[in-house]
C-alpha cells in the first residue's frame, strides 16, 4: 500500500494485489472504494 492522502483513518492511496481474490472487502467501516487502475494496481479509499 502507498497512502497518498487522508486524515486519521480516512485514507486515499494505491495498493498492489497480484491475485484479485486477495483484495480486501468493501465495507462501510473500512474500505469504501477499490478501483482497478492497472492489472495489479488499485486505487482505494477508507473511512
Amino acid at each position: 500500500m502507498l497512502v497518498t492522502g487522508g486524515v486519521l483513518d480516512n485514507l486515499v492511496g494505491y495498493m498492489r494485489v497480484e491475485n484479485e481474490a486477495n483484495l480486501p472487502q468493501i465495507s462501510p467501516s473500512e474500505f469504501i472504494m477499490i478501483e482497478r487502475i492497472s492489472p495489479e494496481r488499485y486505487l482505494f479509499k477508507t473511512t
